[in-house]
């Protein structure tokens, strides 16, 4: 069961307990399809076995180092979609938020390209 967790910002459009619970999916997913045992994933890590399964449970949120060894190891045994699973809806949201912000700029340089032609 879930803790209830503080009220915080949200990251990328998604609280915490929601990234816990994607990071949490996209673990059991690899693991499942790499048979690796936690043991070993831990010990590859240099990580406690219970922090490896508190974070496989959703109880413990990876920091960005940690999700760099756990997708650098699961490359290594041929598993690619460990950040596509964390990432892939908010990377979409991400981008499509550059890319208005992009659409945004250029309209306000045209604009001033506009004002300085008139003036």
């Amino acid at each position: 069961m879930q803790k209830n967790l503080p009220s915080r910002p949200k990251m990328f459009g998604i609280n915490r307990v929601e990234f816990r619970e994607k990071q949490a999916e996209a673990i059991r997913r690899a693991l499942k399809a790499t048979r690796l045992t936690p043991k070993e994933i831990a010990g590859a890590l240099g990580v406690d076995s219970d922090t490896f399964l508190n974070w496989a449970k959703g109880s413990g949120t990876l920091n960005g180092a940690a999700i760099e060894a756990l997708d650098r190891l699961f490359l290594s045994v041929g598993y690619y979609g460990l950040i596509e699973d964390i990432y892939g809806e908010l990377i979409a949201k991400r981008r499509e938020r550059a890319t208005a912000l992009e659409r945004e700029a250029q309209r306000l340089r045209a604009t001033g390209d506009l004002m300085g032609a008139v003036a």
